[in-house]
Formats: structure tokens, C-alpha cells, sequence
């Protein structure tokens, strides 16, 4: 049983039904053979670990953490902050996995410039990881400094770094409006959230955050859908 559950005492928060299942995805659980223990935590996190990454999921993974509303994905989005040497290193371990992962030549040239995600796909099952590489700056740095480290699976337990809530929700927004209000996805993962942990947000934050990121009336709209 795969349960992704947020550390409500060290988050200081309230709402106990949070517990939400969704497919275990290859590329978070431990490698064949266990062969090094800096994997113990899942092939994404561990390797992370081993190489010395900063990282943090988000996308629908992370609002399934926070919500009373799962949803069927094998995708994960993963924010990394890694220089060339690391990633020269985290691409040669992927390929190691028998896992695509987009060239490294392709990756620099191409991805890096117009902020891509790299592509990672265990074809065995499916599984994907969409890695993006996070600004110094901005909501990224924000972000990144803010994540938390909660449990995505049991038996046996997984351990990742995740989007705060409020990071989750402003990312949402980001590509709801960079998609001109087509994608649904995001408003739907949002009000999940909404649902689970509206009074344990920090507003504030938010806010603040919208206004810098000219999406305030976008999340007036958001919320004023979710409260109808």
C-alpha cells in the first residue's frame, strides 16, 4: 500500500485525512540490488543525495500531498539546483538505470536555454520525471528553501523532498495561465489543496507572491470558483 502522507507535527498543521494513494513510480523507489545505501530513499532521491542535489518535487505529486483529491499519474516534476559537473554525473547514472534521459549535449544546448525540463522514462512501466533546473532567484530560490520532507511511500518507506504547499499552488498558477486558462489540471489541483489545507496556508505568502508574479487576478478567480 503506497500512501504519500505530510508530517503534520513538523508542519505544524492540523488537518488529519490526508493520507492519498497514487502509483508507485520506478523512478522514487530503491534500485535492483540495493548497491549503494545513499539510495535508500528511492532512485531520484537517493541519487540526489549522492551527488549532492538540491532538490524538490512538485507538480501533481506534491498537490497530492497536500489534497482530498488523488488523481492517476506516473509523472513527477522535479526542481533540481545542480551545476554542469553534477549534471554531467546525473545524467551518466540515469542511463546507468536503463532509463532514457535526454543527451547531454541536447540538454545544454537546447534545454537549459529556453528552461525545459529534462526528460527522464523508465519504459518498463511507464514511469516519467520531468527535471527542471531552478534559478538562483525569484520564486525558484524562494521555493527551493521552503521545501519539505515527507513520506511518499511505505512498505517500503520512501522519503522526498516536496514543494511547500503555497510554492505548489503559485507553480500551478503559473502554468494554468501560461496555458490561457486551458489546462484545468492545475485549477483542479488547487482546490484540492484548498479543500485539505485552505486555513494552514500562508496568505500572506501568497499574496505576495501572485502580485510579483502578475498572476493576483488569476488566483482571485481561482478562488473565487473554489467558494461558489
Amino acid at each position: 500500500m503506497h500512501v504519500c502522507s505530510l508530517l503534520w507535527k513538523v508542519c505544524k498543521c492540523n488537518y488529519s485525512g490526508l493520507n492519498q494513494y497514487f502509483p508507485r513510480n520506478a523512478l522514487f523507489l530503491p534500485p535492483e540490488g540495493g548497491r549503494n545505501s545513499a539510495f535508500r530513499d528511492g532512485k531520484m532521491g537517493g541519487l540526489s543525495s549522492y551527488l549532492q542535489i538540491t532538490y524538490a518535487i512538485g507538480g501533481s505529486v506534491a498537490a497530492m500531498c497536500y489534497s482530498v483529491a488523488p488523481r492517476l499519474t506516473q509523472d513527477v516534476d522535479v526542481m533540481v539546483d545542480l551545476d554542469l559537473a553534477q549534471l554531467k554525473l546525473l545524467v551518466a547514472e540515469v542511463e546507468r538505470w536503463e532509463s532514457y534521459v535526454d543527451p547531454l549535449e541536447s540538454i545544454v544546448q537546447d534545454l537549459l536555454p529556453m528552461r525545459m525540463p529534462i526528460n527522464i522514462l523508465d519504459g518498463r512501466i511507464g514511469a516519467r520525471a520531468d527535471v527542471y533546473v531552478v534559478k538562483h532567484d525569484g520564486l525558484d530560490a524562494s521555493a527551493m528553501q521552503r521545501r519539505r520532507r515527507l513520506k511518499l511511500y511505505t512498505r517500503p518507506d520512501i522519503y522526498a523532498w516536496v514543494l511547500a504547499p503555497e510554492d505548489v499552488i503559485l507553480y500551478k498558477l503559473l502554468f494554468f495561465a501560461a496555458s490561457r486558462g486551458v489546462s484545468q489540471k492545475h485549477v483542479r489541483d488547487i482546490h484540492g489543496i484548498l479543500r485539505a489545507i485552505e486555513h494552514d496556508l500562508d496568505t500572506n505568502y501568497l499574496n505576495a507572491w501572485t502580485r510579483s508574479l502578475n498572476l493576483y487576478e488569476v488566483w482571485q478567480q481561482v478562488l473565487m470558483e473554489y467558494r461558489r
